[in-house]
């Protein structure tokens, strides 16, 4: 199941993103995903994307940026990934766009 195939949740979120983005005068948005991510856990057992989940991650941020940019002309995006492990270190790799 793909965002798109759920309109009506694809345009409340377009629409609350931009009276947020607007409401706060945003010049910068940054979006993180990260390895314990619920939505993609559940995605999983529907699509075979196994052991593909931080690139669909990645090319759903990538999706993100795009359509905020196409929301407000002129924002700006930064795209990250968080991972941590079993000592409880926290990394954020930068997800190109």
């Amino acid at each position: 199941m793909e965002v798109d195939t759920l309109p009506k949740f694809a345009w409340a979120a377009r629409k609350w993103s931009r009276m947020l983005i607007q409401a706060h005068s945003l010049k910068r948005l940054v979006l993180i995903a990260h390895q314990d991510y619920g939505w993609y856990k559940w995605l999983e057992q529907w699509q075979p994307t196994r052991g593909a989940i931080r690139g669909k991650q990645e090319d759903d941020l990538r999706a993100a940026s795009r359509a905020a940019l196409q929301l407000i002309p002129g924002l700006t995006t930064g795209l990250f990934y968080a991972g941590w492990n079993d000592g409880g270190t926290v990394t954020f790799d930068a997800v190109c766009q």
